[in-house]
């Protein structure tokens, strides 16, 4: 059993169950399940944490907030990672780089690695379709068929958020991309897919010492008003759209 080439770092922990057994079982890889660090780190620094923390915790790979992957614990062993003797024995685990908060955002280029990753890890184990399956105890009794892989996700097994909301709402992006990758298809943009937590209404603003009602619309945590209610409302700014440049113009008053 092979390690990613992608790992530029190597640094092994001393957290891990040799070889893939569990209940005196021996497992084949077919779960690939990502986590959040919780922190905004580099592949190495995760590495190096899991080398020398007290913790019984560790990973098979890292990925950093500049998408450089570090192994921590080799493919043909078990990590101890999802609070799961069982998954981690047929998962490979990869921590990766994220806010403190919630919705524990990664970078861009946090999860462009995290695909490419997955991607090589299905290649050699003979994988050729990444699977998501949101039902959480459907998920966990599926039995993949030889050329498929299922992703898990350590809330399933613990009270925990991790991998957190914002890879939650990405996972069939991860998924489907992966098996475009994996079956040479051409990828077609996509719409990235989250939950409706959107909420419009109207509310008051105050305009030097005047009250005048805009639209309001507040998501994850942050209000935002319409450019045109400016316009129309307050009048101090002209908006319009360039449809050549694709751009909108907006001036003065």
């Amino acid at each position: 059993m092979s390690n990613s080439p992608l790992a530029k770092y190597k640094r092994l922990s001393k957290k891990y169950s040799s070889g893939r057994t569990y209940n005196h079982k021996t497992y084949k890889i077919d779960r690939i399940t990502p986590h959040c660090i919780v922190g905004q780190w580099t592949g190495k620094q995760a590495a190096d944490y899991f080398a020398t923390t007290d913790r019984n915790a560790s990973c098979n790979y890292a990925i950093g907030k500049n998408g450089d992957i570090a192994l921590v614990v080799e493919e043909k062993n078990r990590s101890w990672c999802s609070s799961s003797g069982a998954n981690d024995a047929r998962a490979v685990t990869i921590e990766c780089a994220s806010d403190t908060t919630h919705p524990y955002a990664f970078t861009q280029k946090c999860f462009t690695a995290l695909v490419d990753l997955c991607v090589d890890i299905c290649e050699r184990n003979g994988k050729k379709k990444l699977l998501w399956i949101p039902n959480r105890t459907k998920a966990i009794v599926y039995s993949p068929k030889p050329d498929e892989m299922v992703l898990t996700v350590h809330r399933w097994f613990a009270s925990k958020a991790c991998p957190g909301d914002w890879l939650m709402q990405r996972m069939n992006i991860l998924a489907d991309t992966v098996t475009q990758r994996l079956n040479k298809q051409k990828i077609e943009p996509k719409k990235e897919k989250v939950e409706d937590d959107e909420v419009v209404d109207k509310t008051k603003v105050l305009f030097n010492g005047k009250e005048f009602e805009v639209t309001r619309i507040m998501k994850d945590g942050v209000n935002y008003v319409k450019l045109r209610d400016l316009d129309d409302v307050l009048g101090i700014v002209d908006v319009d759209y360039d449809n050549d440049k694709k751009l909108p113009i907006i001036k003065s008053k």
